[in-house]
Order: C-alpha cells, then structure tokens, then sequence
C-alpha cells in the first residue's frame, strides 16, 4: 500500500552500545516512576520534527547534503519531567555547541527547501516514558557518553501495537 503522507522527523539515532548504556543507567528511573515505558529501540533524540509530509517529499529530505553532522560528544546525565505532556526524559546538564549548530543547520536547510516542521525551541532530550504524572527523587543518573558523529531521516509508521521507528537514511 503506498500512502500519501509519511510521518517524519530528523534524529540522533543511538547506536546498540548506547541503547543498552541507556537502559542500564536509566533502569533505576523508570522502576520508580508509574508510566508507559518508551521500548529502547525507540529511544533518539528529536532535531527537527516535520510530521505528516507528502510522500514525495522523502526523495528530496533525503538528499540533504548541505547539512553535515558535526562530530560531537552527547553526554546525558540528567533526569527531568514534562507535566504538561507528563514525559519523563533523560538529558544533557548542557547542550553541546555541535549539537545546537546541526539542529540550525537542519532548519535552515528546511526552511530553502520549503519544508515544515515545528520551530518550537530546541531542548535536548530523550523521551523515556510517558504518562509520569509525578516526578518521584531520582538519583543522578550514570552520564552516558554518546559520540555522536550522524544523524538520521526517521518514519513513524503507525502500527495496531503502536508506532514503529524505521530509518529512512542516515547522514555521516
């Protein structure tokens, strides 16, 4: 079935090694907190999010040449909490000025091409659970270091067990 629209966004997409330093310091966290638990295969970190998009539109997010990924170090080592959305995340103490320069990079690349996405501020994050709606005492997390050398096209496709992330194309 070829749908019209695709749902898509940019991300830092962490390697196995990541996934699995993630899921060890942050274990602690999610036991104390009553939420849904985001699956680690899901975890990234959102740099642009353009939501539904014309089919036609992946050709051309895809070849996004202009942007180049920065080499940086993530280091997340803060645990916070969204009330609004009731989302607990893991963060940097500090975002790297990489980090900042490929998400301006990206935006400005998006902008020359006509393309939409939400321009709210940028705020560094992984999303852990949802539904938290009370932040219990946490302990510092363990800082997991994260060398960052690309970023990806990600597509959610909406599933009966819920959404799947699929990598469309990641850029060195």
């Amino acid at each position: 079935m070829i749908r019209a629209t695709r749902r898509l966004f940019f991300a830092l997409w962490p390697s196995d090694e990541i996934r699995a330093a993630l899921t060890e310091t942050c274990r602690p966290a999610l036991d104390a907190c009553a939420g849904r638990v985001v699956p680690a295969r899901h975890y990234h970190v959102t740099l642009a999010f353009l939501g539904d998009q014309p089919a036609h539109q992946v050709e051309r997010l895809a070849t996004m040449a202009a942007v180049t990924s920065p080499e940086f170090e993530l280091i997340l080592n803060r645990f916070s909490h969204w009330r609004g959305p009731q989302v607990l995340w893991i963060g940097p103490q500090q975002c790297p000025a990489g980090l900042a320069t490929l998400v301006m990079q990206i935006r400005v690349a998006l902008d020359e091409l006509a393309v939409s996405y939400d321009g709210h501020d940028f705020k560094a994050h992984l999303t852990l659970a949802r539904k938290v709606r009370v932040l219990p005492e946490l302990e510092r997390p363990t800082p997991v270091h994260w060398p960052v050398r690309s970023f990806a096209l990600v597509e959610s496709v909406a599933t009966p067990d819920g959404p799947v992330y699929q990598v469309v194309r990641e850029f060195a």
